[in-house]
C-alpha cells in the first residue's frame, strides 16, 4: 500500500513538473500618464513657479520598455516577474500668479520598475494583476514630499496573436505621493497628495 501511495505521489510530481516551463521575453509600448486629482494652488521648488486658479493635471505621452520571464505553473496560470524602464509624469496647466498667464508644463519622472505579474490565460486572452515597486532614476521637479520610491497595482488585458507575439493594455495606479498641492481656505492651508496614474498600450515578444 505504501509503495502504491509513493508511486502515486511520484506520478503527480512528474506531471506537475512537466507542466512547468520558463520563457523569457521583451515588452515595449506607450505610456499615457498623469497625476491623480486636481487642485487650486501648486508650489514647485525646482522650477520656482507658484500657480493658482484651477491647477489641472492632464495626460502626457511617453514610453516604457523592459524584459520578463514567463513561468508557466499550470494550464491557465503564469507567474511573470518583470523589470521595466518606464517614463511617466503629467502635464500640468496652471495660472502663473506673477503674470496671470495660463501655462502648461511637463512634469517628467522616470522609474526602474520591478513587477510580479500574475497572468491568467485561456484561448489566447490573458488577464494581468500584480504589484510593482518603482525606483526613481530621473525627474525634472523636486518637492519636500517627492519620494524616490513608488509602489503601485497593475491591472491589464492581453492577447496572444501568435505563440510569440502579443498585445496588451494595462492600468497602473500608484500608492505613494509623487506630487503635492495646497488649497488655501481663509488663513489655513489644506495639503493634498497626488499619485501616478498610467495607461499602457504595447506589445510583447516571447522567445
Amino acid at each position: 500500500m505504501k509503495k502504491i501511495i509513493m508511486l502515486g505521489f511520484l506520478l503527480l510530481s512528474i506531471s506537475a513538473v512537466s507542466q512547468v516551463s520558463f520563457r523569457p521575453g521583451i515588452r515595449a509600448g506607450v505610456n499615457l500618464a498623469r497625476f491623480s486629482g486636481d487642485n487650486m494652488r501648486t508650489f514647485d521648488n525646482t522650477n520656482g513657479f507658484a500657480a493658482e486658479k484651477g491647477t489641472k493635471f492632464d495626460l502626457r505621452t511617453d514610453m516604457y520598455v523592459g524584459g520578463f520571464g514567463a513561468l508557466s505553473l499550470g494550464r491557465y496560470y503564469i507567474l511573470q516577474p518583470e523589470i521595466n524602464y518606464t517614463r511617466q509624469g503629467s502635464k500640468i496647466t496652471y495660472t502663473d500668479v506673477n503674470t496671470n498667464e495660463r501655462k502648461t508644463d511637463n512634469l517628467r519622472v522616470s522609474y526602474l520598475s520591478v513587477s510580479l505579474i500574475n497572468k491568467f490565460h485561456s484561448r489566447g486572452f490573458n488577464i494581468h494583476i500584480g504589484p510593482t515597486l518603482d525606483v526613481v532614476v530621473d525627474r525634472n521637479f523636486t518637492q519636500n514630499e517627492s519620494y524616490d520610491v513608488d509602489t503601485a497595482i497593475v491591472l491589464g488585458l492581453g492577447y496572444n496573436i501568435t505563440d510569440q507575439i502579443g498585445i496588451e493594455a494595462r492600468f497602473k495606479r500608484g500608492i505613494v505621493s509623487v506630487f503635492e498641492t495646497t488649497n488655501k481656505s481663509g488663513s489655513s492651508y489644506n495639503y493634498e497628495t497626488h499619485q501616478n496614474v498610467v495607461f499602457q498600450l504595447g506589445a510583447y515578444f516571447t522567445f
